[in-house]
């Protein structure tokens, strides 16, 4: 690897770890960021299927958290669960089911929407 190669994978590096603790995201770096298209993207935008902002109707922005919430909002449960489930050893609804971390994980996500998360 030339010098050249290894300082722009360096860069790339860097920039990957200020995108990942960035909060507000634009376009290019939700793209990047969820790994799906910017004209996906954009339909999902135009048909409010994604939360995203549009300060003085211009330029899309994304709330890193909110996109975070998105993603994982409708979890599917894996077959483990739904054997624990139709044991009557678990119930679907308990977040400790699922083996989250912190079942108080999606409390920390803004309700701008006025959804109540967890359920």
């Amino acid at each position: 690897m030339s010098q050249l190669e290894e300082i722009q994978a360096q860069l790339e590096e860097i920039k990957e770890i200020l995108t990942t603790n960035k909060k507000v995201l634009n376009l290019n770096e939700v793209a990047d960021y969820i790994g799906y298209s910017k004209s996906h993207i954009y339909k999902l935008t135009s048909t409010n299927q994604i939360p995203h902002s549009k300060p003085n109707g211009k330029g899309l922005f994304f709330d890193k958290d909110e996109i975070d919430y998105w993603l994982l909002k409708n979890k599917v449960p894996t077959t483990d669960v739904l054997k624990k489930v139709s044991r009557g050893e678990a119930v679907l609804d308990d977040p400790s089911t699922w083996g989250i971390v912190n079942p108080d994980w999606m409390n920390k996500t803004p309700d701008y929407w006025g959804e109540k998360k967890g359920e």
